[in-house]
C-alpha cells in the first residue's frame, strides 16, 4: 500500500469533513489479517457520492464499459502506470490492467492516476455497479 498516493486521492477527491477519518481507516491494519479496515471501502460500496466533491464527478454511470472509460481518459494519460486499490491491498499497475481488475472484482475498487483523475467502481450487489470518473480540474 502506498500511503502517499492514498492520501493524495483522499485530499483531492473526498469532501473535507471526511478526509481525516478515511485516511485513518485506509491505514488501519490493526486486525490480525492483512486486510485493511473494511470501513474505508464500505464507504465506496453504495454511497460513494456522499463522500465525493460534487464538481469533480465527470461521469457517474452503471452501464459504462471498460473501453468507454479508456476512451474518456486517453487524452489525460501520459504514462501507462496508475495506482489500484481495494480493501485488500494497493499496487501500481498498468491502467488497462487496473481497469480490467476493477471490472472483474466484486468489491469496491479505486484507480488513481496521479492528481489528474480517479475511477471508482462500487461494490457489485444487484445489477451493474456504478462507476465514477473523477476529474481534478
Amino acid at each position: 500500500m502506498n500511503e502517499e498516493i492514498e492520501s493524495l486521492f483522499v485530499n483531492t477527491y473526498i469532501q473535507k469533513q471526511f478526509r481525516e477519518r478515511l485516511i485513518f481507516e485506509l491505514k488501519d491494519v490493526s486486525s490480525k489479517s492483512p486486510k485493511r479496515s473494511y470501513k474505508a471501502f464500505a464507504k465506496f460500496s453504495h454511497t460513494v457520492e456522499d463522500y465525493l466533491i460534487p464538481h469533480i464527478i465527470a461521469i457517474s454511470d452503471s452501464k459504462i464499459t471498460e473501453q468507454e472509460i479508456l476512451s474518456f481518459v486517453k487524452n489525460m494519460v501520459k504514462e501507462k502506470n496508475c495506482y489500484y486499490m481495494d480493501e485488500f491491498d494497493g499496487a501500481e499497475m498498468l491502467l488497462n490492467d487496473a481497469i480490467e481488475k476493477a471490472f472483474n472484482y466484486l468489491g469496491a475498487s479505486i484507480i488513481v492516476y496521479k492528481k489528474v483523475f480517479a475511477i471508482i467502481k462500487e461494490e457489485t450487489s444487484i445489477g451493474a455497479p456504478c462507476k465514477y470518473i473523477l476529474v481534478n480540474r
